[in-house]
């Protein structure tokens, strides 16, 4: 008649088997602990499936040096789950990995800018600067963004302020809170309208100054009078260097219709 061989494992090789892995077990956590800054690189499902991984070898492991049950009693949801022996360290191990997860130690924050004219115009250069306590960054604006990176993660949720400058428009200064999501932060810059100042001399052929000389510009649109002097000035909504029609008038005869460029320089007109 064959012997049948015993496959069972004696409680004291459970025990050693048991101590080892709890001992790998501490190793590894210390491990993960002095150097939680250098497996940040690791994406959360990985850290979790190794996680699930660890403490289903730690609850084998005691598997045979502890007894282990679970029960549970009531109706649904309202009764009550008893747990005991390794399962208790399964769930011990998920819970505690879970609260102490690694999380990124900085993150990128990007600024959106626009024009509060057309929010759907982008602002395509200037610069952005950020102000947190004691910490200042300035980065440029490249096709309506502006992207400050490596911003520390206990940033997230704080409030900011923000800086933005572009040619053409205000400089704005908002203050604003950093979202806990990864999202975008908007600010809208008004436009500074178009502006030239025209400053100049009326006088006739012979260089004579020509006093409460009418000046008309751009078809009628906008008026001013020489001094006794002869000279004018005038801020018209026009950019530096726009061409616009000037009628001069004197005892309301036409003494002058021309195009003009306007610009910073002295503008002398000569009388026909």
């Amino acid at each position: 008649m064959p012997i049948k061989a015993n496959n069972t494992i004696k409680p004291l090789t459970w025990i050693i088997i048991s101590g080892v892995g709890f001992v790998i077990f501490l190793v590894a956590a210390l491990l993960f602990s002095l150097y939680i800054d250098k497996i940040n690189f690791i994406s959360p499902s990985a850290y979790f499936f190794l996680l699930v991984i660890l403490a289903l070898m730690a609850a084998g492991f005691l598997f045979g040096a502890l007894r282990s049950h679970a029960k549970y009693s009531g109706k649904a949801y309202g009764g009550t789950l008893e747990l005991s022996g390794p399962v208790v360290v399964l769930a011990l191990i998920i819970f505690l990995g879970y609260k102490y997860r690694p999380t990124p130690q900085s993150f990128n924050f990007t600024v959106n800018i626009f024009s509060a004219t057309d929010t759907s115009e982008v602002i395509k250069t200037g610069s952005t600067e950020l102000f947190f306590g004691n910490a200042h960054q300035t980065k440029n604006i490249s096709e309506g963004q502006s992207v400050f990176s490596e911003l520390p993660s206990d940033h997230k949720g704080k409030t900011i302020t923000l800086i933005a400058h572009a040619d053409g428009y205000t400089t704005k200064r908002e203050a604003v809170t950093i979202p806990l999501a990864d999202a975008p932060v908007n600010i809208y810059l008004q436009k500074i309208p178009d502006s030239v100042s025209i400053a100049g001399l009326v006088k006739d052929k012979k260089g004579t100054p020509i006093k409460n000389a009418e000046l008309v510009f751009a078809d009628g649109k906008f008026k001013t009078t020489s001094d006794k002097y002869g000279n004018f000035q005038i801020g018209l909504p026009y950019k530096d260097g726009e061409e616009v029609t000037l009628r001069v008038y004197t005892s309301g005869k036409l003494r002058y219709d021309n195009l003009v460029t306007l610009s910073g320089i002295s503008l002398t007109i000569q009388l026909q």
